[in-house]
């Protein structure tokens, strides 16, 4: 019997409750299993491909959160479906093996032999999608697959055009690739179960009907989408359930013959274009090595009219990047210009900025860090004036000296009191700028919130009388444990099948806050994000500073203090308080939505970027 499976690509937005309803839509429609990609945007492509195009930067809002995946496996096992993953690096096959009951290699990761193999060595099923592929290649992926000891692998034919027409679907290629298992590698593996399918891109009933009855494929795989609204449902590849309920059930359309071709496996040739796109066999990264060197020189971006910006970010975690990576972020996509970050180099940084596509260099000692902006300066072989952006945890005022005595223009972050900058910028909730210094701005029109926020500033209000869905969000490190203890008390408190996330990475953040009813949080910076989406916010900062008692102020974010000394008892009794009371939890999603319909609204960036570009324009803006 033909095993229909489900795929989920990255019309999941990226929100829990979609994904747990798709995976219930495919049970209700008959299919066997479900099948979700899994990628980080940084070990998908090159870094010279982020460097210069938005449009596959912003693939990042794609990304399938990690932490969804232990419970997608459950909710598709509780309704009776397999769980499949689509990897794109190997580190997702040895996190999440464990999770799944199958793998699948997608048709641009197919010349990756290694990923093939990982997958393989892990015992599970395997299916390898061939589109783009020509024989040898399809070869050299079942040897790779068999070598590495799977015992059940399926080859699924696939034609790499969203939607594919259906006279260039070449059915007879399932079962060229069926005869080619069967007479060439079953007589050598012998224990082997190995099968041929279609991965259907065409949403043509016929075609399944034909692929199934005449070509006996063994599974289907088809791209399942809710109502429309799912990313990349344009393209037009998405089955809509009750089309694909009619087409599992064993309705169909008659279908010309065309749609069978000629049997060859070989590209089309409409796809070999996008055979460029694959992962390059020698590092995994999309496109091919050869590709890197030619298509980044072709685009807009590869050459800037906008000013040179340094930007250096010091700190514990992530806040003084952030802060800088949203400002940075504005100055290249609306100003033209060319930024260039010096960091400590940590693990979490440099993740960071390889996800929004930005270069990078390290500084040992805050004194060398002169030096090297001045240096990067000479070999960017420019004239023009260029801005050094400062986000750091010590004091700016004497580095910003210096890079003003070597003509560099100074923007300071966090510091209204520096006296050696161009420009300084408080991203701080309710900041005034009393003293009307016009060479400072802040406050709520100028807070530094990325524009992922801004992509998903929705928000979903608890109903009365239920517990809300609770976000846990603290950063490495986290002397006193309070994530840890904040979960642990609301264990004690919520049902147990409610939920409480605990984010210690940036991993689907901006998703989980857009989807939170309650941030819990010690960091300013996520509870001014939260604040934009309109959700509330639990404070716990011990040391109370104007910052803390301005966000207060607005009515939708409560102060706990740390609690470092505070019995995990009493801890839970001072959540509990709060949790368990309607009026106020009501008062406080009201207040939050206030701020985010009117002082917060995720714009602050892209005004102090514009403000930031002015001082090429119109240096020396100090009083």
């Amino acid at each position: 019997m033909v095993e229909h499976i489900a795929e989920i690509a990255s019309n999941h937005n990226g929100d829990f409750e979609r994904c747990r309803q798709l995976i219930q839509t495919a049970a209700r429609i008959g299919c066997a299993a479900v099948n979700f990609q899994v990628f980080r945007i940084e070990h998908l492509y090159a870094p010279q491909i982020l460097k210069v195009s938005p449009r596959h930067r912003l693939r990042r809002r794609w990304e399938l959160p990690r932490h969804f995946v232990p419970q997608l496996t459950a909710c598709a096992h509780d309704l009776g479906l397999k769980f499949g993953l689509t990897p794109c690096d190997l580190d997702t096959v040895s996190d999440l093996q464990i999770h799944a009951d199958f793998f699948t290699v997608s048709s641009y990761e197919l010349p990756w032999l290694d990923l093939i193999s990982h997958c393989a060595s892990t015992g599970l099923p395997l299916l390898i999608n061939t589109g783009m592929a020509d024989a040898g290649e399809a070869w050299n992926a079942v040897e790779t697959a068999l070598e590495a000891g799977c015992l059940d692998l399926t080859m699924m034919h696939c034609v790499s055009r969203y939607p594919t027409p259906e006279n260039a679907c070449n059915l007879a290629a399932i079962g060229t690739l069926r005869e080619m298992l069967a007479r060439e590698f079953s007589p050598l593996y012998q224990d082997a179960d190995l099968k041929a399918g279609w991965a259907d891109r065409s949403v043509n009933s016929g075609v399944i009907a034909r692929a199934v009855n005449h070509w006996g494929c063994d599974s289907v795989s088809l791209c399942l989408d809710l109502e429309g609204q799912g990313h990349d449902f344009e393209r037009g590849h998405f089955w809509l359930p009750e089309a694909a309920e009619e087409v599992i059930a064993g309705g169909f359309l008659p279908v010309k013959r065309e749609c069978d071709g000629t049997g060859r496996v070989a590209p089309d040739m409409n796809e070999k274009e996008e055979r460029h796109w694959r992962a390059d066999p020698r590092d995994g990264l999309r496109p091919s090595i050869s590709w890197r060197q030619i298509w980044p020189s072709s685009q807009p971006a590869a050459k800037r009219n906008g000013p040179n910006i340094y930007a250096i970010a010091d700190g514990l975690g992530l806040q003084n990047l952030n802060r800088c990576l949203a400002l940075a972020e504005r100055l290249r996509d609306d100003h033209d210009s060319e930024v260039y970050f010096l960091i400590r180099g940590t693990s979490q940084q440099v993740k960071r900025l390889e996800r929004h596509g930005f270069n990078w260099a390290r500084f040992e000692e805050t004194e060398s860090i002169v030096p090297q902006v001045t240096f990067l300066k000479v070999i960017s072989a420019t004239a023009d004036s260029a801005i050094c952006i400062l986000d750091l945890e010590k004091p700016a005022g004497e580095i910003a000296t210096s890079l003003r005595k070597k003509g560099f223009l100074t923007v300071v972050i966090g510091e209204p009191g520096c006296d050696t900058m161009d420009l300084g910028v408080v991203s701080t909730y309710g900041w005034r700028n009393e003293r009307g210094r016009n060479n400072l701005i802040g406050g709520n029109r100028h807070l530094l919130i990325p524009s992922d926020i801004l992509h998903v500033r929705t928000h979903r209000p608890t109903e009365a009388g239920s517990y809300p869905q609770i976000v846990v969000r603290f950063e490495d490190p986290d002397p006193h444990q309070l994530a840890a203890r904040i979960v642990s008390a609301l264990r004690q408190i919520l049902p147990q099948d409610e939920p409480v996330l605990l984010l210690d990475d940036d991993n689907g953040l901006e998703a989980q806050l857009a989807g939170a009813d309650l941030v819990i949080t010690g960091q300013l910076t996520t509870a001014q994000e939260a604040l934009c989406l309109g959700v509330p916010v639990l404070l716990l900062v011990g040391e109370e500073t104007e910052a803390t008692q301005l966000l207060a102020r607005c009515g939708a974010v409560v102060n706990l203090g740390q609690h470092e000394e505070v019995s995990d008892d009493e801890f839970a009794t001072t959540l509990r308080g709060i949790l368990t009371d309607l009026d106020r939890m009501s008062r406080l999603r009201f207040h939050a939505q206030e701020q985010a319909a009117g002082p917060i609204d995720g714009l602050g960036a892209a005004r102090a970027a514009d403000r930031v570009s002015q001082l090429v324009r119109k240096p020396g803006t100090q009083e």
